[in-house]
């Protein structure tokens, strides 16, 4: 991944594929431990996401209609 330079393809891949695998991680550990997998979920750079146990699990849609 740091073979190559800054704004190549390859590392960008590289780091959207780990990106992509910790959020997995931690939103499958989250019900386990879930304040250590908070403190994690604040460290990895987000979009606009505010806490893990808001977003760690899809809600059916009949379900969002209750939710804020």
């Amino acid at each position: 991944m740091y073979c190559c330079g800054k704004s190549s393809p390859e590392r960008k891949s590289a780091q959207t594929a780990q990106y992509y695998i910790l959020d997995a991680l931690l939103k499958t550990l989250a019900p386990i431990v879930p304040h250590m997998a908070e403190e994690f979920y604040h460290l990895v750079p987000n979009k606009g996401r505010i806490s893990l146990s808001v977003d760690h699990q899809p809600l059916s849609q009949s379900f969002r209609q209750y939710t804020y």
